[in-house]
């Protein structure tokens, strides 16, 4: 039975090991400052965000925006923090109601 136990444990230990990890970095390959000065851009994106429409290439986003927002990209590399940054203070500044919204979806209200 202990045999058994240790295998077990040996198998989710290596299957969690194997499961590739979402490369952040590659969320903001995109040039986001053109993305976001984009009427069209821009409200695609904030729609996927929102669940209020597709997400295409926007889907990876989507699915990291929780830890990509409360740990303020903490998991990033410096050059994709940056740009996290300046894609937060561009929202921030000019599209205040689509950030706004976005904030209180993925926000944690800890």
């Amino acid at each position: 039975m202990y045999k058994m136990r240790v295998f077990v444990i040996c198998l989710a230990l290596s299957i969690a090991m194997a499961t590739p990890t979402v490369d952040l970095d590659a969320i903001f390959d995109k040039d986001m400052e053109k993305v976001l000065s984009d009427d069209g851009k821009r409200q695609e994106l904030v729609d996927c965000l929102l669940d209020k429409g597709p997400c295409g290439d926007y889907q990876s986003l989507r699915d990291n925006a929780p830890e990509i927002i409360n740990t303020s990209c903490g998991n990033c590399t410096p050059q994709a923090k940056e740009k996290f940054g300046k894609s937060i203070k561009i929202m921030a500044d000019k599209y205040p109601e689509q950030f706004k919204a976005i904030m209180d979806k993925y926000q944690s209200k800890s």
